[in-house]
């Protein structure tokens, strides 16, 4: 198991050049989060969210500042050690599942163990699907599984190397109510056993009310910072 560690952002922003102009995506942000927190981070569409999650989970690289997670400097990292940043630190849990088409489900989850250079980490996939309610399932194509189904093998590979950090991107964005829950209540119920720090992107106001911080962002710029106890009650 990783142990979760804190990030730090001082002064980070990622701008862009297009024929437009210049996007200022990320415009300067300072935050902390502690280890082992789970963090919701919301805003409306072209605020900076999903750009800010890939600068955490090592996809892209600050233009300016630091950007600290446990003790490496992902702003002066290179592309390789960031590369090995990403695999050995960080499960990433995607709105579209990002499932291979060819796999079954417990060789979606394997192919996570296997870019670590872990070959016989087949007992360990079914286990984890087990515990996900997927136990029936492992063998079934992705186009043989539900919604609902497609997101917890996408949970299940992204906790199969057991991150520090769990990076979540509208996980619950293509779900009905019922099934958002369930995954919410599966993804932290993996959060705490990990004990590593989450965060999720979510337009829905549910979903972040369930997490112990929710950090509102608009123009590339962070407006709100807001604490929940643990009911997931705004703090005042």
């Amino acid at each position: 198991m990783s142990q979760a560690e804190a990030i730090r952002l001082a002064g980070v922003t990622r701008h862009y050049r297009t024929p437009a102009g210049l996007v200022r995506a990320v415009d300067g942000i300072d935050l902390e989060i502690d280890a082992g927190a789970t963090v919701a981070v919301v805003g409306p569409s072209g605020c900076g969210k999903s750009t800010l999650l890939s600068l955490l989970g090592g996809l892209d690289r600050p233009t300016s500042g630091q950007l600290w997670v446990g003790k490496q400097n992902l702003a002066t990292l290179s592309d390789p050690a960031r590369a090995t940043y990403r695999r050995t630190h960080v499960g990433f849990i995607f709105q579209s599942y990002d499932l291979l088409p060819f796999l079954t489900a417990v060789e979606n989850v394997a192919f996570q163990l296997s870019l670590q250079g872990e070959l016989d980490g087949h007992d360990h996939c079914l286990e984890l699907l087990d515990s996900l309610g997927l136990g029936d399932h492992a063998d079934k194509l992705p186009d043989q599984l539900s919604g609902g189904q497609r997101q917890r093998v996408g949970i299940a590979r992204a906790l199969a190397h057991r991150p520090a950090l769990i990076l979540a991107d509208e996980p619950t964005g293509e779900l009905d109510s019922e099934t958002s829950r369930s995954v919410m209540d599966l993804l932290l119920e993996a959060q705490r056993h990990l004990g590593a720090t989450l965060v999720v992107v979510s337009h829905d106001v549910g979903v972040a009310q369930r997490l112990q911080r929710v950090l509102t962002l608009r123009d590339g710029r962070l407006v709100a910072d807001s604490r929940s106890d643990p009911k997931g009650q705004p703090v005042a």
